[in-house]
């Protein structure tokens, strides 16, 4: 019996890890992805066109976003969805985020805030976390959230005093349609 136990718990471990590895690479499912027509419409600062706002959404963490030098807290970004959605999840992916040259440049104290207003109006937030240094971290939105625009605010980042870094923000949930 209990080698049973044992093996059911480790089978829903294996699923679990797969699940959460699969939802990471799976761009098709993400609500923040270029191909699914989101969209950067405004950002504070940007180091360069290689270390550029719409490279959070591209589905590359090889690439991302770093911010202007000593451009000053908070850092923020808006993004439009492709169509209006339910969001339920977001990532923030901080695994490629120069820690070895800069240590603290990854991004840390992170909010997010959503609207079905418009761009500029609407915004509530939803979500204010602290996220990995070097990894990447998965939060959920409870209850999910309806958004059609997102505001990312950057509070802080691991204690780098010049720059700040952030290589892909996913969202998941579902289309509820215009």
């Amino acid at each position: 019996m209990q080698k049973g136990a044992i093996a059911a718990l480790l089978l829903a471990l294996l699923v679990t890890v797969y699940v959460f590895w699969e939802r990471v690479d799976d761009s098709p499912d993400d609500l923040l992805h270029l191909d699914n027509g989101a969209r950067v419409l405004s950002f504070s600062s940007e180091y360069s066109d290689s270390w550029a706002a719409a490279l959070l959404l591209d589905g590359d963490a090889d690439y991302g976003w770093a911010s202007a030098d000593e451009a000053p807290f908070p850092h923020e970004f808006v993004f439009e969805l492709g169509t209006p959605s339910e969001i339920n999840a977001v990532l923030f992916d901080n695994t490629n985020a120069e820690e070895s040259g800069y240590p603290g440049i990854s991004a840390r104290q992170v909010e997010l805030l959503v609207s079905t207003q418009g761009a500029t109006r609407g915004f509530t937030s939803v979500l204010k976390e602290e996220i990995g240094q070097g990894t990447h971290t998965l939060l959920d939105i409870s209850p999910p959230a309806q958004a059609r625009w997102i505001k990312l605010l950057i509070h802080s980042n691991w204690g780098d005093a010049v720059y700040t870094e952030l290589m892909e923000v996913k969202a998941y949930g579902q289309a509820i349609g215009e």
